[in-house]
């Protein structure tokens, strides 16, 4: 495996990226079952909400249907 330094994306701070909410979190987009703690620094994170990223867990495809049922 090849680790790269990680590239800035275009999402726009302090929104949740899932549900466009303010997102104080940070949310990784690989989850840990698939990195491993070693190489977690290198895994881009996007914003998130704590709502969201609490839904998503270490789910590797999460879904509109869960994060909307998670919001009651």
């Amino acid at each position: 495996m090849v680790i790269r330094t990680p590239k800035r994306l275009a999402y726009p701070k302090g929104v949740c990226t899932y549900c466009g909410m303010p997102g104080r979190t940070k949310d990784h987009l690989m989850p840990v079952t698939w990195t491993g703690e070693a190489v977690r620094r290198g895994v881009l994170t996007v914003p998130a909400c704590g709502e969201c990223n609490s839904a998503i867990g270490d789910l590797d495809a999460p879904t509109a249907a869960l994060l909307l049922a998670g919001q009651n």
